[in-house]
């Protein structure tokens, strides 16, 4: 029987996401990983090609790793979010448009969970339909989030890519995958608490369909002491809710819940089936850089109404 010959993956970062991909990818790849503080010197004991990279540093180094490496591969997969400030857009807005010829995905790997993919499935089969309003919910308080990091220096920090949009953009994401681009928009994005330093910690944006007259909500929350993950359907005749965190998807009719399935879905394991979809060339569904930078009008150039 020939040996399975194992694809080579460089991995930059150590911290919650990089350990992560180590963890889920060592079984089957051949992994490399490097430190993001330790960057410049281990760069120069890297071999010369990897079939992937993926760069899982800190938001404001993503330009820099990034452009170091181009030469080491011709895939790369990025952290979300991609970039913290407008001289790092540029350099992301430049490479798109010079073509060089590389594969370049964010990691909004939410596509790819059983739950959401069901979700696509659920809005094709009822595209005849009349649905009138979709909510969009992430909520978890900041001081939850993975305890080996301070929340106080790194998510509650511009610098960092902090802040409720930034942070949990998956659901600005998963609205423009799932509905396009909406006709009109308008965004309330405050700081609330005092802990977060120049950036949001509530954020909710507004999508209107001209055509199907549909009213699509964003909320996003970072002071929420309940931890909650959801896509609300709201059709003329029935309500249906895709719960990310219970795995669950509910259909209620005339006040009652007329059906409850969980789904076996995992949050984690969807960042293998990304990383899996890059190295064997299906790129369909994943999140491009081109996309990436088409989100970026509503993480940066929208502003809030209050």
């Amino acid at each position: 029987m020939q040996k399975k010959i194992l694809n080579k993956i460089l991995i930059v970062g150590k911290g919650n996401s990089g350990s992560r991909f180590k963890n889920l990818l060592k079984n089957n790849y051949i992994l490399t990983v490097i430190s993001s503080k330790r960057f410049k010197q281990d760069i120069k004991k890297l071999d010369k090609k990897f079939e992937l990279i993926i760069i899982s540093s800190p938001a404001s180094f993503h330009k820099n790793h990034l452009k170091r490496l181009l030469n080491f591969s011709d895939k790369f997969l990025i952290e979300k979010p991609l970039f913290t400030n407008k001289n790092q857009f540029n350099f992301f807005l430049k490479l798109n448009k010079n073509n060089l010829k590389k594969n370049i995905f964010i990691n909004y790997n939410l596509r790819e969970t059983a739950l959401y993919k069901i979700l696509g499935q659920f809005l094709k089969k009822n595209k005849n339909k009349k649905l009138n309003f979709v909510r969009l919910y992430a909520g978890q308080h900041i001081s939850m989030w993975p305890k080996n990091k301070n929340y106080l220096t790194t998510y509650s920090k511009k610098f960092f890519g902090g802040g409720a949009m930034f942070q949990l953009s998956h659901e600005i994401d998963l609205a423009l995958y799932l509905f396009g681009v909406p006709n009109k928009h308008f965004l309330i994005r405050k700081q609330l608490d005092k802990f977060m330093d120049k950036v949001d910690d509530i954020s909710i944006l507004n999508f209107f369909y001209s055509k199907s007259k549909l009213l699509l909500e964003i909320n996003i929350n970072m002071l929420d002491n309940h931890t909650r993950r959801y896509v609300e359907l709201i059709y003329r005749d029935f309500t249906a809710k895709f719960n990310l965190f219970e795995n669950s998807f509910c259909l209620y009719k005339n006040n009652k819940m007329i059906k409850k399935k969980v789904i076996k879905s995992d949050i984690v394991k969807s960042n293998l089936q990304v990383v899996n979809k890059v190295i064997n060339n299906n790129f369909s569904g994943l999140c491009s850089l081109n996309e990436a930078l088409n989100q970026s009008f509503y993480l940066t150039k929208l502003k809030s109404i209050i």
